[in-house]
């Protein structure tokens, strides 16, 4: 079963990656800032009703990635 993920939690994720890997403090915020504009760009496309198209496109860009990954 598929644990529900909130921005908040996949940044203390993040927060712990970033700890574990020893990231500079500037590295780390720019991580933190990085996560936090994306987080309100996607609401901001959901505010505008575009929210599906980008979970179509985010999902065709996935497929592509794991295409050229392997």
């Amino acid at each position: 079963m598929t644990e529900k993920r909130t921005l908040a939690t996949v940044l203390e994720d993040l927060m712990t990656f970033t700890e574990k890997y020893k990231f500079s403090e500037e590295d780390r915020l720019c991580v933190m800032d990085r996560c936090l504009l994306l987080g309100e760009a996607c609401a901001f496309l959901q505010d505008l009703g575009l929210y599906e198209e980008l979970r179509k496109r985010h999902a065709k860009a996935c497929k592509k990635a794991v295409v050229v990954m392997t």
